[in-house]
Parts: structure tokens; sequence; C-alpha cells
């Protein structure tokens, strides 16, 4: 799969990791995962997009109110 390198785009939850396994006779294997608003955490498809270019769809309640969810945590102090 390869190293979490971080968010690609923020703003559509899409974060990437690269540096994986080589393949056979081609480039280092990268996978971009987009997460996107579910009633459960589940993968729901996983698309070979090139030679060793993989995306997830990754369905989670957690991204459902992404943007309010991440203003709460950076905003307010913990006691």
């Amino acid at each position: 799969m390869g190293y979490y390198q971080g968010w690609k785009d923020f703003e559509k939850k899409r974060m990437i990791f690269s540096a994986g396994d080589p393949c056979w006779n081609g480039p280092e294997r990268t996978v971009t995962v987009d997460f996107i608003c579910g009633i459960e955490n589940k993968i729901v498809n996983v698309y070979e997009n090139g030679k060793c270019t993989y995306e997830i769809i990754f369905q989670t309640p957690l991204v459902c109110e992404f943007s309010k969810v991440f203003f709460f945590f950076t905003n307010q102090s913990f006691k």
C-alpha cells in the first residue's frame, strides 16, 4: 500500500499513500483513499487506475460532518 503522505485534498477528504512495494516490472505502488459519508466503516470499492496505482473508496460516518468536527476539535481548549 505504501506510506502515509498526508491529505492530497483535505476538502474532498482524500488521503495519499506512496512508496509502496514495487510492482513486477513497474513502479512502486501508490494508493489514494477517498472517504465518503456512510452509516458504517467499510471499503466500498477498490480500483486500479493504472499500473500499480490504486484508489480505495472508504465509507465512514466520521466524514458526514467532517468540516464541523474538524472546526470543533481545532477551536476548543480541553481541560
